[in-house]
């Protein structure tokens, strides 16, 4: 049976994981878990059978709940008794609820935390003494247990969504915390400040940000209810949450409805298997040497870039190959290097050869309209309705208008408008390579198929750049 714990003044505590004690509580120091029941309000010589009809059975998130059941001790001697369990659900049975948002239910709010991100020790030293959002590095993980279900996950996505859009690398790095989403323990995990680990380093937004606002819901009206939450909106109850770590009642900065569907509709996407056809330029242009890279080509710098690339898709990923310049074969400005195949450990060892057999077409022109075309159509026609289906083509010149093979930029973008599928979308995903590409001809493409162009006026950004774009679809339709 549950037991009944004096009332003490409430002391700050360091802040915890949710589902821990954060803050002061006459009723249990440790940990706090869903399901956990704190009784107070009554003394153990009253009890329910002196006070029939008294019982007020509280529904609260973990964070929270030591500090209702420490308030709610404080109504001690008014013959009512509160029964607070945690939980992160909706409840059953319960007369009052206070949960972590209003995402989740609409109600009064009688407190506030702002939602942050908790990297493990390890995985957060060289953060900085004050870590943001936007100056994350690559390769982070992230463990999320229910991201379909948790607002605190759904805002801090929004958060972090927000801040990493200032450019291919900081999209980059949101792209690969997505996708690396799992229920796995030891990644990064989005929490209330009040609840995040102690040994954790905390990193915020820079500024703003979604807080979570604890909406107390009366679910069964009772004086006893009313009562609770007086309390609660009261200086004593202010000072006891204040003292936990835990801010004003709030109604501005708070997670929406909206928001938290935006934020499940990326994750779908993005979790979705990827089907890919790389289209390469191996025109003359590309043996050029890049400025400040040691002797690099940039085919050289592709080929480094497309290895990387590659090495980020995860196995049951379907991905192909092929190069273009102009007249590469009797019948095509294109040439097939690797077929379009699932990744598994056995096939990504037949990758590295495929990716060394992108040399460069000495004379070669850019046959980028006809090769673009194939390429899309190709995809189509063995079109995967359980994957994302797209098209990367790296180019870094303007189409040279090949003899045998060229169509204009009109044919081919009447072709692909026509040609089009709403059921079954291919994407094209543009990378203008150098100083000399055709950026306004590659967005007319991309913008015509749904897709997104990336630049690279510097040969260098293209290992990061690559990296989104076989990747990301956080941006599509769009000039990223």
């Amino acid at each position: 049976m549950p037991s009944t714990h004096p009332t003490t003044p409430a002391r700050h505590r360091k802040p915890r994981r949710r589902g821990v004690v954060v803050g002061a509580s006459a009723l249990a120091v440790g940990t706090v878990a869903t399901g956990a029941v704190l009784v107070g309000g009554a003394s153990p010589s009253q009890g329910t059978a002196a006070c029939p009809g008294t019982t007020v059975r509280v529904a609260a998130a973990p964070e929270i709940a030591p500090v209702v059941a420490h308030v709610a001790d404080g109504l001690a001697g008014t013959c009512r008794t509160y029964v607070v369990r945690t939980t992160l659900e909706r409840p059953t049975g319960a007369d009052v609820w206070v949960a972590e948002s209003s995402v989740r239910t609409s109600g009064t709010s009688v407190a506030s935390s702002p939602v942050v991100l908790a990297v493990p020790a390890l995985q957060g030293r060289g953060l900085g003494p004050e870590p943001t959002y936007d100056r994350l590095p690559a390769g982070l993980r992230f463990t999320a247990t229910d991201v379909e279900g948790d607002p605190v996950t759904q805002a801090g996505l929004v958060d972090l969504t927000a801040a990493l859009q200032g450019g291919p690398s900081q999209r980059g790095v949101l792209t690969g915390l997505l996708r690396s989403v799992s229920s796995r323990a030891g990644g990064a995990v989005l929490t209330t400040e009040v609840a995040a680990p102690a040994s954790s380093t905390v990193v915020r937004p820079a500024s703003g940000g979604t807080v979570m606002d604890y909406p107390f819901v009366t679910l069964r009206s009772s004086k006893a209810a009313g009562a609770l939450l007086a309390a609660l909106s009261g200086s004593a109850g202010r000072d006891a949450l204040a003292q936990a770590g835990f801010g004003p009642p709030t109604d501005t900065r708070v997670l929406t409805e909206a928001a938290a569907a935006r934020v499940r509709q990326t994750l779908q996407v993005l979790q979705r298997p990827t089907r890919t056809l790389a289209l390469i330029d191996v025109s003359g242009s590309m043996a050029a040497p890049v400025p400040g890279a040691h002797g690099a080509t940039r085919i050289d710098l592709a080929r480094e870039a497309i290895r990387a690339g590659l090495g980020l898709l995860p196995d049951g990923t379907v991905a192909g190959l092929w190069r273009f310049s102009d007249n590469l074969t009797p019948s095509t400005d294109y040439e097939e290097v690797a077929p379009l195949t699932e990744l598994t450990d056995r096939t990504r060892g037949l990758l590295g050869p495929a990716v060394d057999r992108l040399r460069v077409d000495p004379d070669g022109g850019t046959g980028l309209y006809s090769s673009t075309l194939a390429a899309v159509r190709a995809v189509r026609a063995s079109y995967d309705d359980s994957r994302v289906n797209s098209v990367i083509v790296l180019s870094d010149g303007r189409d040279r208008d090949a003899e045998a093979h060229h169509i204009p930029l009109r044919t081919l973008l009447h072709a692909l408008t026509s040609e089009a599928d709403p059921a079954r979308p291919v994407r094209v995903i543009g990378i203008a390579y150098g100083p000399d590409s055709d950026t306004a001809a590659m967005r007319a493409v991309t913008d015509a198929t749904g897709g997104t162009l990336y630049t690279a006026r510097d040969p260098r950004d293209l290992p990061v750049i690559f990296r989104e774009a076989i990747g990301s679809r956080l941006c599509s339709g769009a000039a990223c």
